[in-house]
């Protein structure tokens, strides 16, 4: 049941990361410093670990996104936080 939730709410965001990339950015000069561009880094981010942590992963990335970073390739491997998720045969 959790998980179902966790998987709406996920999809949810990216429908909004997509809306953004479909209709918002074109109006926008390209700015990113990184690759993937902050928006696909977040649609990978919630994907791979979920809307809560990926969401921070996200924010966390765009804070980093600025004039005052060398940007380079920067893909959602690692987690923010080490968490050991217990595994009680559900899912």
């Amino acid at each position: 049941m959790l998980a179902k939730i966790s998987k709406t709410i996920g999809n949810f965001f990216i429908s909004i990361i997509k809306f953004y990339q479909k209709y918002i950015s074109p109006l926008h000069r390209p700015s990113c410093r990184f690759y993937p561009t902050c928006s696909n880094y977040a649609i990978e981010a919630i994907k791979k670990f979920g809307p809560f942590e990926g969401s921070i992963m996200a924010v966390y990335r765009i804070l980093r996104c600025g004039p005052w970073s060398a940007g380079g390739y920067d893909p959602p491997d690692k987690p923010l936080f080490n968490i050991k998720r217990r595994s009680n045969g559900r899912q």
